[in-house]
């Protein structure tokens, strides 16, 4: 599989946000967006190869050391190795571990039941919708650029979600010390104030300065 970095930090999107976890950061995303927070995403000089078993036994031993048993599999595109995915996905519910995913939602062949729970992040309203709403929780994060917040507005209203579905929208920031002036500039201009549903959170760890 292949994978920049495995790290524990703390999640700072969406939902779970403030809880602990281990992160394997995934190499390679075809969307290549300009916004992209992520280094080395496509570099090659960023690229590690390793085996799903490697991948699974670094996580135990983390979770042995730390004690935490969250394991979020973020990228780059995780579900764009699918075949991967689904045996580390599989690999790690079999050791009881609490797993997340966080996805552009474009990849197909993922076998979303696996997981506790899904951040589903749209670059567009090519997403596979039905068959992430087979993960055991799903939310929807919308990255929404205060200046211009119809595309992000457009953008979820075109994925044809139904309500109930939890919606967390993040702002859509260049420089990492923009994060708590862009969300208080996001709360004050409330551009989804039709969706009462919704909840407005920043990227906390930019703002605390963690990983």
């Amino acid at each position: 599989m292949k994978i920049i970095e495995v790290f524990s930090s703390m999640q700072g999107e969406g939902m779970h946000v403030g809880r602990k976890a281990i992160f394997v950061r995934t190499w390679g995303c075809s969307k290549e967006c300009s916004f992209c927070d992520t280094p080395g995403i496509n570099d090659e000089l960023y690229e590690k190869e390793m085996l799903v078993t490697d991948i699974i036994g670094e996580l135990f031993e983390i979770r042995e050391k730390t004690g935490i048993n969250l394991v979020i599999i973020t990228g780059g595109e995780p579900t764009e190795q699918a075949m991967e995915l689904n045996q580390l996905a599989r690999g790690l519910a079999e050791r009881d571990f609490e797993l997340h995913l966080e996805t552009n939602g474009t990849g197909k062949g993922v076998n979303y039941a696996l997981f506790d729970h899904v951040t589903l992040c749209p670059k567009d309203n090519d997403v596979q919708l039905d068959a992430i709403l087979k993960a055991q929780s799903v939310e929807i994060k919308i990255l929404c650029d205060i200046s211009n917040p119809e595309d992000a507005i457009q953008l979820y209203q075109g994925l044809g979600a139904d309500e109930d579905i939890p919606v967390t929208v993040q702002p859509l920031i260049e420089n990492d010390n923009e994060a708590l002036e862009a969300y208080e500039d996001l709360v004050q201009k409330d551009p989804f104030k039709q969706f009462n549903f919704v909840r407005y959170l920043p990227q906390l760890h930019k703002i605390i300065e963690v990983r």
